[in-house]
């Protein structure tokens, strides 16, 4: 790590001048963008409402994505707190107005004529028409838009602004725990250190618990009244209805309740490969019981493998090689075109250990704190999954189809580290490929049960909220822990164990857990049949149609039947694949 961001070599720090030269400009724009919001006029005819409205999305998403990673990178400096929530607080005055714009939509004759790239956009707004609010409650949900939107703001507080990385003695050296370190020792250090590094870590988030449950509580709190008042029976078929919180002009991201139950009842269905992986990670170690800090070791004799940013670079590029010349060469540029603010400093933010956003007409950006290990290596290609995603799509498409669909937004990334598995599987060997085995089961098997544990760790909670009962500490703790003893009966649960649910990412839409099981479900046949003559454009043409056709037809077209649960059972195949060969590469 770096100790300070104007350490870190500049080649390695975002070049935010391809949204905005300055923040200047920026500010300018922002202002621009409020007063075109307060002059909008709804009242002429469909298609100018539209094409208008398309634009203000998209200058929008530009300062938004602008502002947030300015603050992401320094979340100590004042001033780029104050202009993310600036923008934010624009971003809801356009939420507001397309409450306005969607009722123009649905008010307006069925033969009114519209650009076509408006038809799914159109068609998808008059769908909702059932669960649309009375223009009065629209307006005052608009009023409350700061409101509504404090517990992330809360839970941002508490994880960037008062999380206070401990520190632990690391072989006599004194380690500062930013997620990159703690993510490093959880799987190249001895047990004693993984022990104390994650009880430090743990503790500090324990030492919150109470004001997490009380602001987890308002959250499931205001995501089922919201759904109610939005005529759904509960909130997870209006969550799955779509409602995109980033972006205002674009259809929405549906999902079929039969799917999401077919995901996460065909995982729970299918434990026994799960529980096979973590006995045999367990006598692999020599230890007796398999504690939390044990979870992530990669069991070889000597060190781990570590390598450079470049060495990542090379080895990401070599994996996504049977995805054409042309898919390549959009990886590389993501490198070369300074999108990719590698390295950890102090002040850069603790939310999330990576992550991928874009701007229209700017492009993708990576986030990440590089930290040498193989998991990085990882994490790195499953965020490039997302950005290449992102440009693809938003070279494709106009901004209004050129997004990148929730339910199959995983697909991408988990399909990078797929691939980056199997190659680094057939070049490696020794110690490095049992590393390698190692993070292949976790890979796999991490977006099949962790996100199916997460995913109904977020359900229940939802539906003791709907019940009329508060989400206390202890009752969040006794239903995270008895589903980990579900998932992982191998793992002894402790006390801090339950209270595991204290790190989740509530600064995102509760319900975001499925797309990673059916991500990585796809990910797995995508690479399956990649070798096909017209897989690598086929799959090429998944990601340029963006969010112009529903999510279950798109994984159609790559063969995907994500309405049977044959689709998961295929998966836990191939991850029963990937337990052999780690058991192979661990066996005495």
């Amino acid at each position: 790590m770096y100790d300070s961001r104007d350490d870190v070599p500049e080649t390695h720090r975002f070049d935010l001048t391809r949204i905005f030269d300055t923040r200047e400009e920026w500010a300018t724009a922002r202002e621009a963008l409020e007063d075109a919001i307060e002059t909008f006029e709804t009242d002429r005819p469909l298609e100018e409402v539209l094409v208008a409205f398309e634009s203000l999305s998209a200058r929008d998403h530009r300062l938004r994505t602008y502002a947030n990673l300015r603050a992401n990178v320094q979340t100590g400096d004042d001033q780029r707190a104050a202009d993310r929530s600036h923008a934010h607080a624009v971003h809801g005055d356009l939420m507001a107005l397309r409450e306005d714009v969607e009722r123009r939509v649905r008010d307006a004759d069925a033969s009114a004529s519209v650009p076509e790239r408006f038809d799914r956009y159109v068609d998808d707004v008059r769908q909702r028409g059932d669960q649309t609010l009375a223009p009065a409650a629209a307006d005052l949900l608009a009023q409350l838009d700061d409101v509504l939107d404090a517990p992330e703001r809360v839970h941002r507080a508490l994880v960037d602004g008062d999380f206070d990385p401990p520190t632990v003695d690391v072989d006599g050296e004194p380690v500062t725990l930013t997620r990159s370190e703690r993510s490093r020792i959880q799987s190249s250090e001895d047990r004693a250190t993984r022990k104390r590094a994650f009880q430090a870590v743990r503790d500090e988030y324990v030492g919150r618990r109470e004001t997490l449950a009380a602001n987890l509580d308002t959250m499931a709190r205001r995501n089922v009244r919201l759904a109610d008042a939005r005529g759904y029976d509960s909130a997870l078929p209006a969550a799955l209805a779509g409602s995109d919180p980033y972006v205002a002009c674009r259809p929405q991201p549906r999902l079929p309740r039969a799917v999401y139950d077919a995901l996460v009842g065909g995982v729970r269905d299918n434990l026994a490969p799960k529980h096979r992986l973590e006995r045999v990670r367990r006598d692999a170690l020599g230890v007796d019981a398999l504690q939390p800090w044990d979870r992530n070791a990669v069991p070889v004799d000597g060190e781990t493998p570590e390598y450079d940013f470049e060495d990542a670079r090379g080895m990401i590029l070599d994996a996504v090689a049977p995805l054409g010349e042309a898919y390549q060469s959009r990886v590389a540029s993501v490198f070369e075109e300074r999108r990719v603010d590698a390295f950890d400093h102090p002040g850069k933010t603790e939310q999330g250990a990576a992550y991928a956003t874009y701007a229209p007409d700017a492009g993708p950006f990576v986030l990440a704190r590089w930290n040498g290990s193989l998991s990085h290596v990882f994490l790195l290609a499953h965020e490039l999954g997302h950005a290449v995603h992102a440009s693809f799509a938003g070279d494709a498409r106009p901004h209004v189809t050129a997004g990148i669909p929730e339910p199959v937004a995983e697909l991408p990334s988990k399909l990078h580290e797929v691939l980056l598995a199997d190659h680094l599987l057939d070049t490696t060997t020794g110690d490095e490929r049992t590393a390698v085995a190692a993070r292949a089961v976790r890979s796999v098997g991490a977006n099949l049960f962790y996100s199916a544990r997460w995913a109904t760790f977020t359900h229940r909670l939802h539906e003791r909220v709907e019940a009329g009962d508060r989400l206390t500490a202890d009752w969040l703790d006794e239903t995270y822990g008895d589903l980990y003893a579900e998932f992982v009966p191998v793992l002894e649960v402790t006390d801090r164990l339950r209270a595991g649910w204290t790190t989740g990412l509530y600064n995102v839409p509760l319900y975001h857990h499925y797309p990673y099981v059916l991500g990585t479900a796809g990910a797995l046949a995508v690479a399956d049949g990649v070798d096909d003559a017209n897989a690598p454009a086929d799959y090429v043409a998944f990601l340029e149609a963006g969010t112009s056709e529903p999510a279950v037809e798109l994984l159609a077209d790559l063969g995907v039947d994500a309405t049977n649960e044959r689709a998961v059972s295929d998966a836990v195949e191939r991850f029963e694949a990937c337990v052999d060969a780690f058991a192979e590469s661990v066996e005495p």
